[in-house]
């Protein structure tokens, strides 16, 4: 299966990028494209390949879920003789940081090429696709409206101006088609619009023509060996873009927009559901109510993981420090009931060190949504929606131990909220996205560090200059 992968992503390398654009298909990659696409189960391995790249690690698979991307919230200490140092005092103009900037950059369009390329082939083509459960060609569409939506958000996020000063700043290029003419880059307004735009049909699509509710294999031996890539597994929409990821991720653009009216509707839908509940205390673990998540190798996923967290890591090791996590998890209010305090940190290698342990022994490097984060949309958006927001971070915190410890219509309902969102996504790339969301001019660090004087220039990360090869 992991060899078949592998061909399917060398295949989708070939048709999706040529040597001077990376919107480019030449002729001859066409007539590979051709090849490809000439059958249904072409189009499922495409798919598969745009997923796998993902999981690269210089995109989901490690820099954009626990390193770079909370490196830049400040989230731990790091070596002063590593770039990570120079990454996290916001020196983007390093070679280092430059580097990582190129490749997520231009893995990130590479990932948009190939959505663009699938959609374009996929037109006039319905007959080719199965009907059996529902449609097939409305399904991989969703999906694949999804990713492109998914991915140009991030790069906005990352890229992009900040979205307290309006929706008339400059932002990115939002790319829809392949083509040899560049597209330009476009206001933020305007860039948002799209990205809701690609996900609402998308949702759409998904809730009449997603496995989940329509049926499909739920024993991967059946599938053809394979030969689909398991499509239609029921049992693998959790590591796909599935309808409640899809309605989650409309909730947290919407929110980035400051549209809470939005923010609060779809966040409601994507919690009015069992599909992912949380666990009890008692069974906690980081990967509880989760919408969806990148899967990779367990192999693939320790050894990068092993990179940041253990004690061979010298001076790459990403480190929160005991006293540090004390005070983020409260422990002089709480004292030990906060369950991720204990169960998210552990030993590795058998040495002295105390690391993060989310991603030790498992094969899901990357969680796109989770329920968590719906729950502290709705508290952020509830009083404009005439609903109380106590209900929701309660919830929440309830689930984490802190059930004895109610907020109160007392409490600092922002503040709280900023904890929860420091407390529960630790290690997964959420936080410099929130504090950039609510324009923090200062805030602390997890790991102690007081920021002060944030703006533009710390929060809008430069366009690589390889953005000039491809002429945006």
């Amino acid at each position: 299966m992991k060899k078949l992968y592998k061909i399917v992503f060398l295949i989708i390398l070939l048709y999706t990028t040529s040597c001077s654009k990376i919107f480019d298909i030449t002729p001859p990659t066409e007539v590979k494209a051709e090849e490809l696409f000439s059958k249904e189960v072409g189009f499922y391995q495409a798919l598969t390949g745009i997923y796998i790249k993902m999981t690269n690690a210089s995109l989901y698979g490690r820099t954009l879920s626990y390193s770079f991307i909370d490196v830049i919230a400040n989230t731990y200490v790091v070596s002063q003789y590593s770039y990570l140092y120079n990454l996290q005092n916001y020196e983007y103009e390093d070679y280092s940081v430059q580097t990582t900037l190129n490749q997520i950059w231009s893995l990130s369009y590479s990932i948009i090429a190939n959505c663009n390329s699938i959609l374009e082939n996929m037109e006039g083509k319905e007959e080719l696709f199965s009907k059996e459960y529902s449609s097939n060609y409305e399904l991989l569409k969703g999906e694949v409206l999804a990713i492109r939506a998914f991915i140009h958000f991030n790069l906005l996020r990352l890229f992009g101006p900040l979205p307290s000063l309006g929706s008339d700043q400059m932002a990115i290029p939002y790319v829809t088609k392949v083509s040899r003419t560049a597209f330009p880059k476009i206001k933020f307004g305007e860039f948002m619009t799209k990205v809701i735009e690609d996900m609402t049909t998308a949702r759409e699509l998904l809730l009449k023509n997603d496995p989940l509710f329509t049926g499909g294999a739920s024993d991967a031996s059946i599938m053809l060996s394979y030969s689909d890539n398991g499509f239609r597994n029921v049992s693998t929409r959790g590591t796909r873009m599935n309808y409640y990821v899809v309605t989650a991720l409309l909730a947290r653009s919407y929110l980035y927009k400051n549209d809470k009216a939005n923010a609060y509707k779809y966040a409601k839908i994507a919690t009015d559901n069992t599909y992912s509940n949380y666990t009890n205390i008692s069974s906690y673990h980081w990967l509880d109510g989760i919408y969806s998540k990148l899967w990779l190798s367990n192999t693939e996923n320790n050894n990068n993981t092993l990179s940041h967290f253990s004690d061979g890591s010298t001076n790459w090791k990403l480190d929160i420090p005991q006293n540090e996590r004390s005070i983020l998890y409260e422990a002089n209010i709480y004292q030990t009931v906060d369950v991720r305090n204990f169960k998210n940190f552990d030993a590795r290698d058998g040495g002295s060190g105390i690391y993060l342990n989310k991603y030790t022994n498992t094969s899901y490097c990357c969680v796109i949504a989770r329920r968590s984060e719906m729950d502290l949309i709705l508290a952020e958006t509830a009083s404009e929606n005439g609903d109380d927001p106590l209900i929701y971070i309660n919830r929440l915190r309830n689930t984490r131990g802190l059930g004895n410890y109610p907020l109160s219509t007392s409490s600092n309902l922002e503040e709280e909220i900023t904890k929860e969102y420091r407390k529960e996504f630790v290690g997964e790339g959420q936080l410099f996205f929130y504090y950039k969301r609510k324009g923090y001019t200062s805030f602390k660090g997890i790991n102690g560090r007081e920021l002060k004087e944030m703006g533009s220039k710390q929060y809008v990360l430069p366009i690589p200059s390889i953005e000039n090869v491809y002429s945006f």
